[in-house]
């Protein structure tokens, strides 16, 4: 059920995004695009064959590092001394700001760039990504299941962002 529920959440926040933002630079989708998009000579290739490029990391690494990060240690450490909700709360928090630098802070040629509304909804939602993958993670038991539901997650991200965001 894990994987299911990372590609609808991936969906929702691409039609919340589209919704509120169009293809504005407040679309948090829009601005993980342009950051694909700053190699010139990726963009060259086959669609599908940039989809894979940028996929294939993000099915590898981020699941695996920041489920390791956040739900493994993070949170069993606080949920065995402040229980399962501060726990929770705690690692949502902190992956809703850390994802802040997919959209929100970022640094361009003008220097530090604040999108403070978008940004502030993009980390809640990150939060609540969070906060699914929490449930995941202890209703399983495990943490194979979080850490396939981030990839389900990341792969519907970027499905929305090739295949769906004009």
């Amino acid at each position: 059920m894990g994987p299911v529920l990372g590609v609808i959440a991936a969906l929702v926040i691409y039609v919340i995004g589209y919704v509120l933002f169009g293809t504005t630079i407040d679309n948090w989708y829009v601005t993980v695009r342009m950051s694909y998009q700053a190699d010139p000579r990726l963009l060259e290739l086959p669609h599908f064959v940039q989809f894979l490029v940028f996929t294939t990391p993000a099915v590898i690494f981020s699941p695996l590092g920041e489920e390791l990060f956040f739900r493994g240690m993070f949170q069993v450490s606080l949920s065995e001394r402040f229980g399962a909700r501060i726990a929770t709360g705690t690692t949502a928090l902190a992956f809703g700001l850390v994802h802040l630098l997919h959209h929100g802070v970022t640094v361009g040629e003008a220097g530090l760039q604040l999108l403070p509304i978008s940004g502030a909804l993009w980390a809640v939602l990150m939060a609540g990504v969070s906060a699914l993958l929490a449930l995941v993670r202890v209703k399983s038991g495990a943490i194979w299941p979080a850490i396939a539901c981030h990839i389900a997650f990341n792969i519907g991200m970027n499905y929305a962002i090739f295949y769906l965001l004009p």
